[in-house]
């Protein structure tokens, strides 16, 4: 996958995108601000998508408490639990956009964390409790 015109589609689109390396991985950092938070997105490179791409959160440990994140302290990354409610068509002819709305998907669920710490408390002790019966 020609993840270099994914890079200048999500440019386009406004976001700070760049190439990286994670982990001895090839990646893609997205950088967004949600308001006092500075917050990095980090993506896997695949060889071809057969799924909605997924963001992992860099540095989770810098932010309070997140419903709908695991952290994984050993590589300083969180993956974030993006609920798609409705159906989606991935078009694997034009992954650009699925990189664009799966990034749209994330940033709005952290925002919602971020900024609503009433909401996030109550999301959080909903997963607790869900996890809490499935013992």
């Amino acid at each position: 996958m020609n993840y270099q015109l994914i890079i200048q589609h999500l440019q386009s689109c406004g976001y700070s995108v760049s190439a990286a390396n994670v982990l001895a991985r090839n990646t893609i950092e997205v950088n967004v601000t949600i308001g006092s938070y500075t917050i990095t997105l980090i993506h896997f490179e695949v060889e071809e998508i057969t799924s909605m791409p997924s963001f992992y959160l860099k540095d989770p440990q810098q932010f309070p408490r997140l419903a709908h994140t695991l952290s994984f302290n050993d590589y300083n990354l969180a993956s974030i639990c993006v609920n798609v409610t409705d159906s989606v068509s991935v078009n694997y002819e034009v992954p650009t956009l699925a990189f664009e709305d799966s990034l749209k998907k994330h940033i709005e669920l952290l925002t919602k964390c971020l900024t609503d710490p009433v909401e996030n408390k109550k999301e959080l002790l909903r997963e607790f409790l869900a996890s809490w019966y499935s013992e």
